[in-house]
């Protein structure tokens, strides 16, 4: 059996990849917000802005979370 230690991602590419989450994420709630603004008639863009607010603090957390993580580890 091969005793290879298995490469761990650079952390670069591990913060790069939160990143693009945390894009990817506003994308989806700033999408979905508009589409339900849209279907139940709301003016103003309360579904918009909660969902990307919750998007915001959701990623944030998973965000701060990693970085909490990963200071432990050393």
């Amino acid at each position: 059996m091969d005793d290879k230690k298995i490469k761990q991602p650079s952390n670069l590419m591990r913060y790069s990849s939160l990143g693009v989450e945390l894009v990817v994420v506003l994308c989806l709630a700033a999408w979905l917000g508009r589409w339900l603004d849209t279907r139940y008639g709301v003016e103003k863009g309360l579904f918009t802005i909660f969902l990307m607010l919750f998007a915001l603090v959701g990623s944030m957390y998973r965000v701060i979370k990693s970085l909490m993580n990963d200071q432990d580890k050393k």
